[in-house]
């Protein structure tokens, strides 16, 4: 699904004290993300907060320059359909003075469903250009926000959202290369920008857990994770691990004697402190087949524990006290195969996924002895479940 521009509502004023301010947004369509960018005056925490439909929204930036010129954006995963109330407070009292302040709210469908996006960007002057280049790319939208102490006049390839006196937001292509540029009058300014991702189009991925990247090759619509942060995109998806990257945390390159998706494996202790969690963002809801190899090529481990999540709700839980012996992986429903008939006699299971994100927690919840570790994890989305090279699945 393409990302795509939705709706644009603002509140502005002039020379008007506010301790909040509200209005109406509609959002529509499906992964849909909001962003709202705020240009007032007033120094460093000068919006304390941001809900839309009582729902609170994430800071992602904040740029002050001069101790007056405040711009700073926020985003919210997921926001309800239809319309309702954007309110934002502030810490104290909006200044009086004049020249222009105000909030501007604009909505996307078919964005990637994080608050982790590009990494914004700010900066700030006192000049006649205030200017930012977000890092983006074609198939994204970048989206800013400016606080000016003049009138401000949008830039080339930049499209109008909002502008009233010394605040603007705009949008642009991410085919058009990121540069949000404002000219005004010299004067101080403070401007931020961040470049909205896609969501992922793709309908089937397998992940092989390794040290290197080349230590053997993935197979078709296969990627690799080497202990990977989130947000990582490869092989046409984004995932990584979003904790658990500390203490007994790693990866090995285990043997290349084996079926490539077996060749290594990432790993946590099993420690009540120190859970690996992954993520993997799913193209859309809706269901999908997920198998697994829980075990490792060349090593046993005393005890194995893995928990799939559909964002919050547990979907599954392989939790294996005996551990898993040399050359042995658990499927998906927990049952151990040999390296050498795991391929062909692993079971999947089929969840419908209510959300798009896909998470798995590796590590028992509780001191345990040596470690978990994945060495493959694979995922159909159902309704393109053609060619499948295996037959047998659970229902979850």
């Amino acid at each position: 699904m393409a990302l795509a521009y939705d709706a644009t509502s603002s509140f502005t004023f002039d020379n008007t004290s506010y301790n909040s301010i509200d209005w109406s947004h509609t959002c529509t369509g499906s992964n849909r993300l909001l962003f709202v960018g705020v240009g007032v005056v007033g120094d460093t925490g000068k919006v304390s907060g941001i809900t839309y439909n009582s729902v609170a929204l994430t800071k992602i930036w904040e740029k002050v320059q001069g101790g007056t010129k405040n711009s700073s954006g926020w985003l919210l995963v997921a926001p309800a359909t239809g319309s309702n109330t954007v309110e934002v407070t502030f810490a104290s009292s909006t200044s009086t003075w004049a020249g222009g302040q105000g909030a501007c709210a604009v909505s996307f469908n078919g964005a990637l469903q994080s608050t982790t996006q590009n990494t914004p960007v700010t900066a700030g002057n006192y000049s006649g250009t205030a200017t930012v280049t977000a890092s983006t790319a074609t198939g994204e939208i970048v989206v800013d926000c400016v606080k000016t102490g003049s009138s401000v006049t949008i830039g080339a390839d930049q499209t109008f959202r909002e502008t009233f006196g010394n605040f603007g937001c705009s949008t642009q292509a991410g085919s058009d290369g990121g540069v949000m540029s404002w000219t005004l009058s010299t004067q101080n300014w403070a401007i931020g920008a961040v470049s909205i991702k896609p969501a992922p189009s793709w309908t089937e991925i397998g992940i092989n857990f390794r040290l290197t990247s080349d230590y053997v090759t993935d197979g078709t619509d296969e990627t690799y994770c080497i202990g990977d942060s989130y947000p990582t995109t490869r092989g046409g998806v984004t995932f990584g691990f979003v904790s658990g990257t500390v203490g007994t945390f790693g990866g090995r390159n285990r043997s290349t004697g084996v079926d490539v998706r077996l060749a290594g494996m990432n790993y946590d202790g099993n420690s009540s402190t120190n859970q690996a969690i992954f993520r993997l963002d799913l193209a859309s809801t809706g269901k999908y087949e997920i198998r697994l190899a829980l075990g490792d090529a060349v090593y046993s481990q005393a005890y194995q524990y893995i928990q799939l999540k559909d964002d919050t709700t547990a979907i599954t839980t392989i939790d294996k006290s005996a551990g898993s012996s040399a050359g042995y992986f658990y499927d998906a429903e927990g049952t151990s195969f040999s390296a050498a008939n795991w391929p062909s006699s692993n079971v999947a299971i089929e969840h419908t996924f209510t959300s798009t994100k896909l998470f798995f927690v590796l590590g028992a919840p509780t001191a345990e002895s040596d470690v978990s570790s994945i060495a493959h994890l694979h995922v159909k989305s159902s309704a393109a479940a053609t060619g499948n090279p295996w037959y047998y699945y659970a229902q979850q």
